[in-house]
């Protein structure tokens, strides 16, 4: 692939062959800015693209119209460790921004999201009953 880029802020853009994207949204903090940024950032953006996006806090997701943005083919997020310490029937734990996720697919969003249990720790440097993971997606033309 050969990309060019685009950045505003900490979104970015990876315009790719073929009108694929890869929209990146890096911070759970500033929700109240990601929307006008994200509207800016797609403003050249096709509707036909096909499109994936990423953020790295999941909760973002419940928060998008679907009104206002063309729908990505899906999105992929991190940030939750997947709840990293698991004791069962207690609930996961998660930090700020994580929303109502944890990890694994999730159909009732914005657009299908997957939510990475990915391999890092936050100050407890611990898991348990919750495996690191590095996904991987084979994207396939239809």
């Amino acid at each position: 692939w050969q990309c060019i880029g685009f950045q505003t802020g900490r979104l970015s853009i990876c315009s790719c062959s073929r009108c694929r994207r890869i929209c990146s949204r890096d911070t759970p903090r500033i929700f109240g800015s990601i929307k006008s940024t994200l509207s800016q950032a797609l403003v050249d953006v096709p509707q036909e693209a096909t499109t994936v996006w990423t953020f790295h806090a999941p909760g973002l997701a419940d928060r998008l119209s679907p009104d206002r943005y063309p729908r990505p083919t899906f999105i992929a997020a991190g940030h939750t460790h997947g709840g990293q310490i698991r004791l069962p029937p207690i609930p996961a734990l998660t930090p700020p921004g994580s929303g109502r996720f944890v990890a694994g697919w999730y159909r009732d969003t914005f657009a299908p999201l997957y939510v990475s249990r990915g391999i890092g720790t936050t100050e407890i440097r611990a898991r348990f009953l919750c495996a690191p993971e590095v996904p991987l997606f084979t994207l396939r033309r239809t």
